[in-house]
């Protein structure tokens, strides 16, 4: 293959475009409206407002902005992530009169333009709340603390107060339980302890390591003891209750020293931790003092920004435990921190040490007044005593303003979301008024940012009502301990776990959806993408509540080069919204798009391959992040560090339409139809459910899932010939369960009614169902069913059992039983390839669409293999929006089989329809090999033969002769000539510039294309703006034939450009292979204008060579925390070459 002469075929199709005669169907895909997209098919944007720096003027420039490159929404989010303010500016307040007329005007302005508006429902992108909510209205956590006693006798004894936060708490309840052992020697005598100078009470020894002291480095936790003892072991407990990166990662070094005096210290031990959010057994050689103390040395600078934490700190006497002792993974076993697992794992059996018993658990809330004071006829022996209640989190609406920024409002409590709304969202519909429904379309919930909520003031009557059992004489399992068994803890938390995801479904977003309807709006939503990070969650039953679910992807960056840099996946990204919508059939799902940092750098090229993985991944509808509001056009605002450059203030912004209408032409096909896949994956019972690649069986390349939820398995599959079918009519062959021991019996029942009728299912036998509610009986039940299905199954000798109609497979690989049942991928390609294409199946009524993405910056030609039982091919250009009929393929065995050479990063669609097969090609080779069919991966540049307007085109990028036969087994013979490149040679050349920030450039001449950065002017080697490049050339026209094709080929331009030749605009060009036609254009004297945009990148690296700081560009953040002064240039301007291109047709 020569790469040189590789044309995207796409491109050479320019001259033949003709829209079909037929007539397609209702649901079908309309080439007229996938060669220019309904609005409703366009990109959105997001559109935050900064800091108050807000204009009417700008308010009006940044729409029409939007409306000329294509844009059909925008979502306000005010945000306060800046501190910059505009000195020309009045600084416009969130929440006041003048900030409700800005929103006013941008409805008025929108509603002009044909825009719709949707709005965050709170200042800040996560995530529901505001100054008017107060702790008893904010999200809540459970605290508690502990106190061991004697018993044998009445105890009046003050408990302390737990925690409190904001200086909120409530009781809840006092439960008490017998104790192996009094007190340990360093709770027992209430030890003076401080944060350097400063007395933090028992913060650190009350049992309770919600509470604790925020540390920094070099920070001192000073302990005194009235009484000295011999010292073996210091327990210390590291907390954050949440990290972006992985928390298991995190380390942290420590010095404890001791004093006779308090004065002079000699150190002990320096050791180091690794870990967070458990407690940690340092050996201590015996060492016995009066003052100890424990210095913070260093830790990782990992999320920096999240507050580190010292939560427990005692030092024990031979043989001690701490107060503090609980089974593993506690904390984020009851939502109070992020785990570093993707799953929870069991209480181990073997833990048999300080299991108490449900029935020697006392509730004496009772015996303790308002003021905590305890009067308790205490039975003999130790008593432990644990007073439990709340206070809040202390979450705060975030990155808000500080007129707008206070605690978020209770997710587990609808009168809080429905006084939220009442304080915000309700005064948007109003200040709305008619627009409200229409331009003002819909209220949106970004992503939970919020930490973990595990408590609300009616949660016990809640747990009653819907697990049927009380939780009060289980408290002691919430603070740590196990309770009967480690079987029976575990239980129990799954069903507290159960109840917040319950609560957090019913009453944060099922309310705010109900409240947004009350009011003639939408619910756009980022619901909990699950995990366990975020609180528990059925995250595809709540992501059904969303009148439009949305995720996020990211354009991660090279941080060597600081550009975009797309690393190929082996599968596609994995996100609950998009199976949530498949599963319960809703066509849009959207997503925040193209999130990166901002480095100033991205081109519309690289930022490409980023969204076509997300387009199979199931997104079919784009919200840019992020177009900030630019109130002026002298600074570029930005979202802080974050985001794409997406505004009218990035010079190459107003070039863009062809890369949206490439986005826009995908969004139409892909938001029709149901997606499609030949396996089904429950997602199992346990809570928080997790969603990543492990959460799948490894399984060959191509091979795709769909997810399905314990409410979907129930209430939306049946079996039709031995497939599961959805109300949408998905059909999938086998059903996959996850590899846990653990289900539901209401679940088993299920998949058995399913079995029976005709389905098979692959998993492994459960042997235990999750909630402690009827759980012996339950568990029986389960057992008796699951020997039944899974019969004398073993996984080793015994690896399938018929049940019914259908059967269960366990114990062997899952591709081995993939080909045992001739269950095929939907998409494949005959070779090996290490790097596959990715690509997304839509069905539609009498189409099979195919949206396949080549992940490979190269040119790959492959014999492609699809799962349709359809026999005509019809191609789909996103990039120019032409299409035509495929000539050349094989069907067979529910296969087509057909050849295609594909562009760096292309994307395509092949759509199939009929089942009626018409005369076409099904072979081809030359007089050395044959090329298609193939054995293997193909080398060769496959020519593309099709139908256009019932035209036959035969189109190649080599010279060569091929031999075709039809399907009616006639020969026919195809001569491709070879493709002619004509070398463009400027005349009268000038280069205008239109600089943004950097006063004016002189116009320059030239003689000869290439990149800016090699000019010598340093005003122009880093030139960042619009370049405006005007010049004539002259081309012997008598070389053309009168058939032949005409195409300009710009090499490679900077970034983005428009073109006009003779006069006529001709293309908008964002790729690096760009072919524009020019036929009926071109004459022997001719001038050419292009306008080329690039990124800010050169102009602040040349800023900081020469300058030593950014200082042409007006910017909020530091771009050099990213930009350095070796960071590489980018080449900029028209390097070239430009040439006309000739290609002959086919004969």
């Amino acid at each position: 293959m020569k790469k040189k002469n590789f044309f995207p075929f796409f491109l050479l199709l320019s001259f033949v475009f003709v829209v079909s005669c037929r007539q397609a169907k209702q649901e079908g895909i309309k080439e007229e409206l996938f060669h220019t997209p309904p609005v409703h098919s366009r990109v959105h944007t997001w559109w935050h407002w900064m800091n108050g720096n807000i204009t009417k003027e700008g308010i009006t420039r940044d729409l029409e902005s939007m409306k000329r490159q294509g844009i059909s929404e925008a979502t306000i989010l005010n945000i306060g992530l800046i501190s910059y303010k505009d000195s020309s500016i009045n600084h416009v307040v969130f929440n006041t009169p003048e900030w409700y007329h800005m929103f006013c005007w941008a409805l008025q302005e929108a509603s002009r333009l044909g825009i719709t508006i949707g709005v965050h429902n709170s200042d800040g992108w996560s995530s529901s709340g505001g100054p008017w909510i107060t702790p008893e209205k904010s999200m809540k956590q459970y605290v508690w603390s502990k106190t061991v006693v004697e018993g044998g006798k009445v105890i009046k004894q003050k408990l302390a107060t737990p925690y409190a936060e904001q200086n909120f708490y409530t009781d809840v309840a006092v439960v008490a339980f017998p104790s192996r052992s009094p007190l340990n020697s360093f709770v027992k005598q209430l030890p003076r302890v401080k944060l350097n100078d400063s007395l933090v009470g028992n913060l650190l020894y009350d049992g309770c390591p919600v509470s604790g002291v925020k540390v920094k480095r070099k920070d001192e936790i000073n302990i005194h003891l009235a009484e000295t003892y011999p010292v073996f072991t210091l327990v210390i407990h590291p907390r954050k209750v949440f990290m972006w990166d992985d928390i298991s990662k995190f380390k942290s070094q420590y010095t404890l020293l001791i004093s006779d005096d308090g004065k002079k210290y000699r150190p002990v031990k320096t050791f180091e931790l690794q870990g967070l959010n458990a407690s940690f057994a340092v050996p201590l050689p015996a060492v016995k003092a009066s003052y100890y103390r424990l210095r913070v040395d260093d830790y990782s600078s990992i999320n920096e920004w999240i507050s580190f934490m010292i939560a427990e700190v005692e030092l024990l006497g031979s043989g001690e435990t701490p107060l503090y002792n609980a089974y593993p993974f506690h904390l984020e076993k009851t939502s109070q921190a992020k785990a570093s697992l993707s799953k929870f794992p069991a209480i181990p059996d073997s833990i048999h040490q300080g299991v108490i018993f449900s029935k020697d658990i006392r509730d004496i809330t009772s015996c303790m007044n308002k003021e905590g004071e305890l009067t308790w006829e205490a039975p003999q022996g130790y008593w432990t005593i644990i007073r439990f209640g709340y206070t809040t989190t202390s979450a705060r609406n975030a990155p808000a303003t500080k007129e707008g920024e206070g605690l978020e409002c209770d997710k587990m409590d609808s009168s809080a979301i429905a006084f939220h709304f009442r304080n915000f969202p309700a005064k948007l519909v109003q200040a709305a008024g008619e627009y409200t429904g229409n331009t003002f379309k819909f209220l949106l919930i970004d992503s939970w940012e919020c930490g973990f909520q595990n408590w609300t003031a009616s949660f016990e009557q809640q747990f009653l009502t819907r697990r049927s059992y009380a939780l009060r004489s289980w408290i002691p399992a919430l603070c740590g301990e196990i309770v009967d068994n480690p079987g029976k803890t575990d239980a129990f938390l799954h069903d507290y776990r159960t109840t917040i995801a319950d609560l957090i479904e019913e009453n944060y977003y099922r309310k705010f959806r109900d409240l947004c309807h009350a009011h003639r709006l939408e619910m756009h939503a980022e619901i909990i993408y699950g995990g366990t990070q975020y609180p528990p969650l059925d995250v595809m039953k709540a992501n059904q509540l969303a009148d439009m679910p949305m995720f996020e992807f990211w354009a991660g960056h090279n941080h060597q080069k600081v550009v975009p840099e797309s690393n190929p996946r082996l599968f596609i990204e994995h996100g609950f919204p998009q199976y949530a919508a498949t599963a319960y059939g809703l066509k849009v799902t959207g997503a925040e798009a193209y999130t990166a940092m901002a480095h100033l750098s991205e081109s519309p090229w690289e930022l490409k391959p980023f969204g076509d993985k997300a387009y199979c991944s199931g997104i079919n509808q784009f919200i840019l992040h992020s177009y900030v509001h630019q109130p002026n056009s002298h600074v570029l605002m930005t979202l802080g560090p974050f985001s794409s450059l997406f505004n009218r203030n990035n010079p190459y912004w107003n070039h863009l339409q062809g890369w949206l209408a490439y986005h826009a032409r995908i969004q139409y096909v892909l938001q029709k139809g149901v997606r499609t896949a030949p396996l089904l994956h429950f997602i199992g019972d346990q809570l928080p459910q997790t969603l990543d690649d492990k959460t799948f069986y490894p399984v060959p390349v191509n091979y795709t899932f769909n997810l399905c939820n314990h409410d979907v398995l129930c209430n939306r599959l049946r079996v039709d010939k031995g497939k599961l079918v959805t109300h949408e009519g998905s059909r999938y062959e086998l059903l996959t369960l996850p590899d846990e021991e653990s289900m539901e019996l209401s679940t088993l029942n299920r998949l058995s009614e399913l079995v029976l009728q005709g389905a098979v299912i692959y998993g492994p036998e459960p042997s235990r169902t999750l909630s402690l509610a009827n759980k012996e009986e339950n568990d029986r039940k389960l057992k008796t069913l699951a020997r039944k299905m899974w019969g004398k199954i073993d996984g080793k000798n015994v690896f399938e059992n018929s049940y019914g109609k259908g059967k269960v497979i366990w114990g062997k690989p899952l591709a081995t039983v993939l080909s045992e049942q001739h269950i095929v991928p939907d998409f494949s390609t005959a070779g090996n390839d290490s790097i596959p294409f990715l690509f997304i199946k839509k069905q539609l009524d009498g189409e099979d669409v195919f949206f396949v993405v080549n992940q490979q910056n190269q040119s790959l030609s492959r014999e492609c293999i699809f799962k349709t039982e359809y026999k005509k091919v019809k191609i789909l250009y996103p990039e120019n929006g032409k299409s035509g009929e495929l000539l050349l393929y094989r069907t067979g065995n529910g296969t087509v089989r057909l050849p295609y050479s594909f562009a760096p990063y292309e994307a395509v669609f092949f759509v199939f329809s009929d089942n009626n097969e018409p005369v076409h090609y099904s072979s081809l080779k030359t007089a050395e090999k044959i090329l298609f069919p193939s054995t293997g991966n193909i080398d060769d540049v496959i020519p593309l033969i099709m139908s256009i307007n019932h035209q036959e085109i035969v189109m190649g990028n080599e010279e060569g002769e091929y031999v075709l036969e039809t399907t009616d087994q006639k020969i026919c013979h195809k001569k491709i000539p070879a493709v002619r490149r004509i070398p463009v040679v400027p005349v009268n050349g000038k280069i205008t510039f239109y600089p943004y920030g950097q006063g004016s450039i002189n116009e320059i001449t030239f003689n000869a294309f290439g990149s800016l950065t090699e000019n010598q002017d340093p005003s122009v080697k880093y030139f960042s703006g619009e370049m405006l490049y005007a010049f004539d050339f002259i081309v012997d026209t008598s070389l053309f034939q009168k058939n032949d094709s005409l195409f300009l080929s710009l090499g490679k331009t900077g970034c983005v450009a428009d073109v006009v030749l003779n006069g006529k605009s001709i293309g908008n060009v964002w790729t690096p292979y760009s072919l524009l036609p020019v036929k009926g254009i071109l004459n022997t004297h001719n001038t050419l204008q292009v306008t080329v945009a690039n990124e800010f990148r050169n102009r602040i690296i040349g800023d900081l060579l020469q300058y030593g700081k950014v200082q042409h560009v007006q910017l909020v953040y530091r771009v050099e925390d990213f930009l350095k002064k070796d960071t590489p240039l980018k080449p900029s301007g028209l390097p070239g070459p430009v040439e006309i291109v000739c290609l002959r047709k086919g004969e």
